[in-house]
């Protein structure tokens, strides 16, 4: 059992084949045996065998008295229980492990505070594994490329803390083994020969174990263990995966409660702005210098501003008393519902409209109305948002403005083109000749009229533009001669003014109507003229480019700025 000859043992004394840690507790019992005059005693110890294995021995001895009290002799009987044993340590062990798990697991739930939780559990695997001499967790910070170490525990108390040490992240093997996530295994850090990590292992010598940290299947940082050089041990590498499974835990815990306190703190924030604009937007409601309704899907008015209420010289219970297409002139009505199934149907977002509205006394008022819908978060419709423009005055002034085009349409043009065509007889001297000096006068007067007939057209042109009604006819048109003839439009006036007009174009045929080119390019021309110096020049440039044509009047230094048309 022991390895020994029958010989050899007999050289031996009980104590030198005992293990030592079990001397002194044998030689206890041996005494109170002695003592109490027992005639059997019990005892589970350990031997040394020859070849320096431990075996674990059930002995039990028998003691025979002599009639004067002495002991005459004692028979051991001896059995190999090493197995037994062996099974039970491992079963102590374990136990031991699930406790040290647990109360790691208990502080987990009671603190989400990291810094206590990772206190407790390098302190933890510590005091477990007595041959360890420090335990450690490093936090890995991508961003500034170094491992951080944020707790750690040491069985000596004289030995300086680690916390606060930084660990370079470039050029380090074994953080490159960490972010594949495998558990690193140094049997004896001496070994070890890069730049980062051999100044690191003379300051803390010994076998390491550095397991992964993983939190959402990212890496987040390491649990290491250090002892004295040695083969790490199963049963030490499942205790520290373990434990860092239930910091992984920990983390995913805290960072969830981080963020949720984030997300009530913003929520609280949102609320409070909400509230801050649904005042606000009260406050504007209310003083907003122009008419202002809220309305249910279905026209009900549900609130007013007193801007609304004197506009239509209603009181605001009035009006929130009536639908609001009792307040829609009849010839609008029709054009006002298409207009809100449209918007109720989401083909459009809001509309624009100028339409009448009827005053408590039948009077109409002109508004510029915009329509919006006010919606939940999640889409749902919640109210109509009416702001409606008072333009009655300006609707006057415009049919102003539209009573003069007309008159300027039908009262001046004919008899201006009589008087045109009156001039042009007299220049033709069927009516007498003129004198030189009245030959002068009656070219100027020729010229003006030309000149006020251009401008009644340009104004009935601008009025056929803003209502839509403007009509192009497009034909093929040669660019050099278009260009000739505003040219020749402008030519007397700049001579008059002492301005040069040069001319270079693009022989190309063009798409488009050929008096609406002639009488852009003619004004253009005109205006360049107009603020130019005597003696200058102006430039008309017609380029092809690749999108578009491009036509360009500029003066020179001196003139007016570039004018660019495409």
């Amino acid at each position: 059992m022991l390895g020994y000859s029958a010989e050899e043992l007999s050289q031996l004394s009980f104590s030198d084949l005992t293990h030592s840690d079990d001397v002194w507790v044998e030689n206890q019992l041996i005494q109170q045996v002695l003592a109490e005059q027992r005639n059997t005693y019990t005892l589970e110890k350990r031997y040394i065998c020859k070849d320096g294995q431990i075996i674990w021995i059930n002995l039990i001895v028998s003691i025979r008295w002599q009639a004067n009290g002495q002991m005459q002799m004692a028979i051991a009987m001896a059995e190999n229980i090493t197995d037994r044993k062996q099974v039970e340590i491992s079963l102590q062990q374990q136990a031991q492990r699930e406790q040290m798990l647990n109360r790691v697991v208990q502080a987990i739930r009671q603190s989400l505070d990291l810094q206590t939780i990772f206190s407790t559990a390098v302190s933890e695997v510590g005091n477990l594994l007595k041959e360890t001499t420090r335990v450690d967790i490093k936090q890995y910070l991508p961003e500034r490329r170094i491992w951080l170490t944020i707790a750690d525990y040491t069985r000596d108390l004289n030995v300086p803390s680690a916390v606060g040490l930084k660990i370079p992240d470039d050029n380090n093997p074994l953080a490159e083994r960490l972010k594949k996530l495998e558990v690193v295994q140094i049997d004896n850090a001496a070994d070890l020969d890069d730049e980062v990590n051999r100044p690191i292992a003379q300051q803390f010598p010994g076998a390491w174990l550095l397991v992964p940290l993983k939190v959402e299947q990212q890496l987040w940082g390491c649990l290491g263990l250090k002892t004295l050089p040695s083969t790490w041990q199963p049963f030490q590498i499942e205790l520290a995966l373990a434990v860092a499974d239930q910091l992984a835990i920990a983390i995913q815990q805290a960072n969830l409660y981080r963020q949720l306190q984030t997300e009530l703190s913003d929520r609280k924030h949102a609320e409070a702005a909400l509230r801050s604009s649904e005042t606000r937007f009260r406050q504007i409601f209310s003083d907003a210098p122009i008419g202002m309704a809220l309305m249910t899907l279905t026209g009900g008015i549900t609130q007013v501003n007193q801007t609304l209420c004197h506009m239509l010289n209603y009181t605001e219970r009035e009006l929130i008393a009536l639908a609001f297409h009792h307040l829609v002139h009849p010839g609008d009505l029709e054009q006002y519902l298409l207009l809100t199934r449209q918007l109720f149907n989401r083909e459009i977002s809001q509309y624009k409209w100028e339409k009448r509205l009827l005053k408590q006394n039948g009077e109409t008022v002109w508004v510029r109305l915009i329509m919006t819908l006010l919606q939940e978060p999640n889409g749902g419709v919640i109210y109509q948002l009416g702001m409606f423009e008072n333009i009655t005055e300006r609707h006057a002034i415009e049919q102003m403005k539209d009573n003069f085009i007309s008159i300027v349409s039908h009262e001046l043009r004919t008899p201006l083109t009589s008087i045109r065509g009156s001039l042009g007889l007299l220049a033709t001297g069927q009516v007498g000749v003129l004198t030189s000096e009245g030959q002068e006068i009656l070219n100027i007067a020729i010229s003006e009229s030309k000149r006020l007939v251009r401008l009644v057209s340009d104004i009935l042109d601008l009025e056929r533009i803003k209502s839509g009604h403007i009509s192009l006819i497009k034909e093929l048109c040669q660019i050099p001669d278009l260009i000739a003839r505003c040219i020749d439009s402008v030519r007397s006036i700049a001579n008059a003014a002492d301005v040069k007009i040069e001319v270079s174009v693009v022989s190309v045929i063009v798409w488009a109507d050929r008096d609406r080119i002639i009488q852009a390019v003619t004004n253009l021309l005109d205006n360049a003229i107009k603020f130019s110096m005597p003696h200058s020049q102006v430039w008309l440039t017609v380029a092809l480019l690749t999108e578009a044509k491009e036509v360009v009047s500029r003066t020179s230094s001196t003139g007016a700025p570039v004018i660019l048309l495409k």
